[in-house]
């Protein structure tokens, strides 16, 4: 999973929403990730898909919830 272009891969677990959206938990926290950016999922060198970034919530936050 990446968030920048130049990134290295960032271990992380995608969760299907039911609306449709996915819900993406990095396994480390992640510098700066920003609504409007783009999320992209690699494996190896296929992309597997991506999207825009709606909303961010701080790992605390996260695990709380």
């Amino acid at each position: 999973m990446k968030v920048r272009y130049r990134q290295a891969d960032q271990a992380a677990l995608l969760e299907p929403r039911a609306d449709g959206s996915v819900s993406i938990r990095f396994d480390q926290p992640q510098r700066a990730v920003t609504p409007g950016q783009y999320a992209v999922a690699y494996e190896g060198d296929h992309c597997l898909g991506g999207g825009v970034i709606g909303s961010t919530a701080p790992a605390a936050f996260a695990a709380a919830a």
